[in-house]
């Protein structure tokens, strides 16, 4: 999954600076997937490159939701 997600952000021109992803198993069925809460900073961007990228990672499967998106100005 992060290889998807830094594949595309990188089609978009967006560099990522750090990611964190903490793993959810203890929600975690018999049979289910993994799943995983990601939290991702980047270098500057483009407002437009990360509102293509978003949507992009709104239609796909494998992420289930997008549950904020915060924009940091300064260096």
């Amino acid at each position: 999954m992060l290889a998807e997600i830094a594949g595309t952000l990188s089609s978009y021109g967006i560099s990522i600076s750090t990611i964190h992803q903490e793993l959810l198993e203890e929600h975690r069925e018999e049979g289910e997937q993994v799943r995983a809460h990601i939290g991702i900073s980047t270098h500057r961007a483009l407002e437009s490159a990360m509102t293509a990228s978003l949507d992009v990672f709104s239609s796909t499967a494998t992420v289930l939701s997008i549950d904020s998106v915060l924009r940091i100005e300064g260096e």
